[in-house]
């Protein structure tokens, strides 16, 4: 009886559970924890109940604020979980620094042209490849460096003296004789190097292409100048031959490197890949003439596609007009 007097006489008195200690103070290894009834609030000077990579114990990392408070529920099980941990409640009075999210990875960024190394230049295998990471298009040199048939088509370049430098026409990399060396000369647009190593490397191999063919596109030349080649649309239509067999040679480059599981082919559009695997298939088990017939059926289609603001054929008919 004399505690169901002692309740009713005073409105103020604790609850029945858990009785009250007189004298008794909260522990400093509970300070800073919130209320359960208050899902998710905090004080202004407590730190946020998140695992310490300082911990002993290893925990579930917490994200960011949001996480921490996305529910009554966790946040109240994270506070109860934690009321020790040594980040909640500091080490040795201190409190230590939280740790920093991680930085968002820029997928793009990841993927443009880098600088390699020296010594990682001078590993690569040929000199045009070294001469085109010197540039600053390292990775996309060493991702050529994994196909034995562009190593091989840059062996024969290497070997024949073609140079590389940057430079651009019409915002384009190009292949041309260089005019005080006459060396014939790769030129590749700077700007590649705000894109891929894939878009980079595409490039740089049909232009190595180009450069391999000089000596017919020469020949070419010289026929107009012989009067032996006297036809505009002629002369377009062999020129353009020249540059489907360096593409498809390109495409064949691609598709390597994709089989070699160097790059996926969905980043290979830069050479020509899709365009070789069709040639392939549709050539299988034909003679060279026969393959020589699509190549030169192929040239024809692509001499009117839109490029650059004008088309192949324009070019080459001018082309062929200036060296008349």
């Amino acid at each position: 009886m004399p505690k169901v007097k002692s309740r009713s006489s005073s409105p103020s008195a604790p609850p029945p559970l858990p009785p009250p200690v007189t004298g008794s103070k909260r522990k400093a290894s509970d300070a800073g924890l919130s209320d359960p009834s208050k899902s998710g609030a905090s004080s202004p000077t407590s730190p946020k109940a998140e695992a310490s990579t300082t911990a002993p114990v290893k925990k579930q990392r917490v994200e960011g604020p949001a996480q921490a408070s996305s529910s009554g529920n966790v946040a109240t099980a994270s506070n109860a979980a934690v009321g020790n941990d040594t980040f909640t409640a500091g080490a040795g009075g201190k409190t230590p620094v939280k740790p920093q999210a991680d930085a968002p990875v820029d997928a793009a960024a990841a993927n443009k042209v880098k600088s390699i190394s020296q010594p990682e230049i001078d590993a690569l295998p040929n000199r045009v490849l070294q001469d085109f990471a010197e540039l600053g298009y390292g990775n996309a040199a060493q991702l050529l460096a994994q196909s034995p048939t562009a190593v091989k088509r840059l062996n024969e370049t290497s070997a024949a003296g073609v140079q590389v430098r940057e430079g651009a026409i019409h915002g384009r990399s190009h292949t041309s004789r260089n005019t005080s060396t006459q060396k014939v000369t790769v030129y590749m647009d700077p700007t590649l190097k705000q894109k891929s190593p894939e878009d980079a490397a595409g490039t740089f191999m049909f232009e190595m292409n180009n450069a391999h063919r000089r000596p017919k596109f020469d020949a070419l030349d010289d026929d107009v100048r012989g009067k032996k080649l006297t036809s505009a649309s002629d002369y377009a239509e062999k020129k353009m031959t020249l540059e489907v067999e360096g593409m498809l040679h390109t495409g064949m480059v691609g598709r390597e490197l994709a089989m070699g599981k160097h790059s996926d082919l969905k980043n290979l559009g830069s050479f020509y890949a899709t365009d070789y695997m069709d040639y392939a298939k549709k050539t299988q088990g034909q003679s060279s003439e026969q393959k020589e017939a699509f190549r030169l059926d192929l040239a024809k289609t692509r001499m009117d596609v839109p490029h650059n603001g004008t088309s192949h054929r324009e070019v080459y008919e001018k082309q062929f007009a200036g060296i008349r």
